[in-house]
């Protein structure tokens, strides 16, 4: 046991190093962290140094104190997230799991049919550490580890304990679960309410608001020489459209009544959480409510081990399961908890008992019956103020509203999504990640003007948000800003180049200027900062692919898909290599399987259509191409593979239709007469077949030996050139 006078050291160590943590003062609480574990050996006195060493920056010195001690669960907790920060996601689990397992297998003892994760949910207090927020770790640990579907249900464990729990939501958009979110959020806001009635009017790219002469195609021009495929250097690229985007509401939709003054809890250190009401939003699961108000009023993560508390300090308050508010709505309330309308927390105690709490960490301490007394009146409170609105439920509207977009624009439904962002409040809606969002749906939509001028307004309300501008960087590459992209990668390096966003940004700088080795060079360097960011894997699949390097291609798009099994620009990569290496089996598979997951592409419909041409199956590819049509009536490379086909079926007259579509849209595409020649010459038009010729010839002079070639053959028979077509 310790000495009354090693006691008092510890504990004034520990208050110092708190304090200066709490100024970012890292080094210097580091310093007397190291003093403190000289001189005792404590688990607390080791934790202090760990957490440092993970202030700043260190994950792996924090792992190697702490591995090996017997911890508490939030020691547990840091240990985990430090193996996490390392990859060693087998050991991250360990720390998180390993306890809880052995607690289930005694539970298991009593109740043959226990389910560990109803008992996970059940259990108060939460066996995993940090309950939701451990939750949510493991299921990062699975994602990471490609176990998505345990991942998928982490995230929803973590959801259940803790609804304002944003980013387990965000995760499972990305992994492509359709989790209803007035479900999740337990609220339904007018906003989604009234989103498809009022119908905000949202310009799709592939619409019919221009005419056909602004919207160009099939860019990079044709090669005579060569496939359709072999001129694609980026995924799903079609010239934009100007499309306008829909105005903004000027009043916000979550507006309340006046405020009143009254926080719900008085304690100086903590932020107070005022009481509001507002009718704005159908509660659909109330319970989930009252979750998101105890977890608002700090009534369920414990304090940390690190941070002085006084008063309520211990752990089986904090961390209730699902089946104690069951119980609490069962039983009665008593009079005078009814009328509590306050929350405090106790800030009486001496300094010395809060320093013999924290430094005998493996000892539960027994509340006293008055502060027990004072907990559970507080959790009745949340309870009682179910009925009024207050700023949690506005919280859980605009999470609701903002998932329900999220998960539209993780399917690829942008049309969808852009009707509910445009729906949100001003000062809402001119936020970073929101524009970020709106600037990806745009994108998605081949709609590169609004994709930039949405991004560029993110860069404008943050400019220090590096995130999302990858996408910036593409759309500039798209509409072939070379200037502009130069700024743009200059800025991005002065301003962090420790970021895979970064490199992203001069790779694509190097690609538009046909630099691909240098191109290569910056999309290893954003690999070797975050291996699991995906985007960096693809463009250097594009950029092998320019210069003709399959194999380290096919590497790349796979190991872009290891990293997320739903970025169909991989998968879409895949099928354009398996095309030009004529591996048409493959090729079909590999579009099929990005078309799965953007059922929405009318692009990736026309390259299905086109595999499937080649292997034999002309009637499967018309209807694939029908498919895309409707999707996007326009569609100009779409309208050029039915024509090819139209070819190969010999019947040239609905080819002829078909391409001059596609001439009206791109006049001064070489390849589109040349292929109009070969289709006249086929009805036995001459005279205007040798006038597409030459117009062919005059619009791309490098190709006239295949043109004049054609020219000369205009009295010879028209022998095999379906193939040639």
């Amino acid at each position: 046991t310790n000495k009354p006078a090693d006691i008092v050291t510890e504990a004034t160590y520990s208050s110092l190093i708190q304090q200066y943590l709490s100024v970012f003062l890292v080094d210097n609480a580091t310093f007397l962290a190291e003093r403190l574990v000289a001189s005792t050996k404590s688990s607390h006195a080791h934790y202090l140094l760990a957490l440092c060493h993970y202030r700043n920056g260190q994950p792996k010195r924090t792992k190697c104190i702490l591995e090996a001690r017997e911890l508490l669960p939030e020691m547990q907790y840091l240990l985990a997230k430090a193996c996490m920060d390392l990859g060693e996601y087998g050991q991250a689990e360990q720390a998180l799991l390993e306890q809880v397992r052995i607690q289930f297998r005694q539970a298991r003892t009593e109740n043959d049919k226990l389910d560990m994760d109803e008992w996970i949910l059940n259990t108060t207090p939460c066996p995993v550490p940090n309950g939701a927020a451990g939750l949510y770790l493991m299921g990062e640990i699975c994602k990471r580890s490609n176990r998505r579907e345990r991942a998928k249900h982490y995230f929803r464990l973590s959801l259940k304990l803790d609804p304002i729990m944003w980013s387990s939501y965000e995760a499972l958009c990305e992994m492509g679960a359709e989790d209803d979110p007035t479900q999740v959020f337990g609220v339904c806001p007018i906003t989604l309410q009234t989103a498809c009635s009022e119908g905000a009017t949202v310009t799709n790219a592939a619409s019919t608001t221009l005419p056909i002469q602004e919207r160009g195609v099939l860019t990079p021009s044709f090669s005579l020489s060569q496939t359709p495929l072999d001129v694609v250097a980026r995924p799903m690229e079609t010239t934009p459209a100007n499309a306008s985007s829909s105005r903004l509401p000027k009043t916000s939709l979550f507006a309340t009544t006046s405020r009143k003054n009254t926080s719900l809890f008085e304690t100086p250190n903590l932020t107070p959480i005022l009481k509001e009401k507002s009718f704005h939003a159908a509660t659909t699961n109330p319970r989930v409510v009252i979750r998101a108000r105890k977890v608002a009023a700090r009534l369920y993560y414990p304090p940390s081990p690190e941070t002085p508390m006084s008063g309520i300090h211990t752990k089986s308050l904090f961390l209730s399961g699902l089946q104690e508010e069951e119980e609490q709505d069962s039983t009665p309330k008593d009079a005078n908890s009814m009328g509590q309308t306050n929350m405090t927390f106790s800030a009486t105690a001496s300094n010395k008992s809060t320093s013999l709490s924290l430094l005998q960490p493996q000892q539960e301490q027994q509340p006293e019956p008055e502060m027990e007394q004072d907990a559970i009146k507080r959790e009745d409170t949340v309870n009682e103020e179910q009925e009024e609105g207050g700023g949690v439920q506005e919280i859980l509207e605009l999470l609701c509203v903002l998932g329900a977009a999220h998960r539209h624009l993780c399917q690829y439904r942008c049309r969808e999504a852009l009707q509910i962002f445009h729906r949100l409040p001003h000062e809402q809606f001119h936020t970073g990640w929101v524009l970020h969002q709106v600037g990806r749906a745009y994108f998605e939509m081949n709609d590169y003007q609004n994709a930039r001028r949405h991004l560029e307004l993110m860069q404008h309300f943050e400019p220090h948000r590096i995130k999302g501008l990858e996408i910036l960087s593409t759309t500039l590459w798209q509409l072939k800003k070379e200037v502009e992209l130069s700024h743009l990668a200059q800025r991005a390096v002065d301003f962090d180049r420790k970021t895979p966003e970064c490199w992203c940004i001069v790779g694509n700088c190097f690609s538009l200027q046909k630099e691909h080795e240098t191109a290569l060079t910056f999309f290893h360097r954003a690999i070797q900062l975050d291996p699991s960011f995906t985007y960096p894997h693809t463009l250097s699949g594009h950029e092998y692919s320019a210069i003709e390097d399959f194999d380290k291609a096919v590497s790349c798009y796979r190991d872009a898909i290891r990293a997320d099994e739903r970025h169909y620009n991989a998968w879409y990569g895949l099928g354009a290599v398996y095309y030009r290496q004529e591996k048409y089996d493959l090729a079909e598979y590999h579009f099929q399987r990005a078309l799965a997951i953007n059922t929405k592409s009318s692009v990736l419909h026309c390259h299905v259509g086109m595999a499937q041409h080649a292997n034999g199956k002309p009637y499967q590819a018309l209807d694939t191409l029908a498919a895309a049509f409707r999707l996007d009536p326009i569609n100009p490379q779409g309208r050029y593979q039915r024509a090819t086909i139209y070819m190969a079926m010999d019947r040239p007259h609905e080819a002829l239709m078909e391409l001059e579509k596609v001439r009206d849209a791109a006049p001064r595409e070489a390849s589109i007469h040349f292929a109009m020649g070969r289709v006249l010459k086929r009805i036995g038009r001459p005279e205007q077949a040798m006038r597409c010729f030459l117009i062919a010839l005059d619009l791309d002079p490098k190709d006239a030996n295949v043109i004049k070639a054609a020219m000369e053959k205009m009295d010879e028979p028209d022998i095999d050139e379906a193939s040639a077509f």
